[in-house]
């Protein structure tokens, strides 16, 4: 397990499994913390990973940055066969991607068990 933890009041807890990567995002993913978000996804897709499961059970609140840092990187893991899958969203934030209309790029379910039959 890895653990980033940044002044920016974003924190990342990264955890492999079999085909894929959960990433635990706790906090804000802001203007400010997106640069530093937007970086270590860049590098875990440059490692090779291409399935991200993203655990947002802490996840407080995003801004239309941080949205940018997933549409950004999707076409490099979709082209690769890849996917975003989110669980755990608080309603702030999932009615923040289905008012942007993000609902039909993303999968989004309601537990990690269920993320992880999808890779399965």
């Amino acid at each position: 397990m890895n653990t980033t933890n940044k002044p920016t009041g974003l924190n990342l807890i990264s955890e492999p499994i079999v085909g894929a990567l959960i990433l635990k995002i706790s906090g804000e993913l802001d203007a400010s913390s997106s640069l530093d978000f937007d970086s270590r996804l860049k590098q875990l897709i440059a490692e090779g990973h291409t399935h991200f499961i993203f655990d947002g059970t802490e996840l407080a609140y995003i801004a239309s940055a941080g949205l940018g840092v997933f549409i950004s990187n999707k076409d490099d893991v979709y082209d690769k066969g890849g996917q975003f899958i989110f669980f755990g969203l608080r309603e702030g934030v999932q009615n923040v991607f289905n008012l942007l209309g993000l609902t039909d790029l993303f999968t989004f379910v309601s537990s990690q068990e269920e993320a992880m039959d999808l890779l399965a």
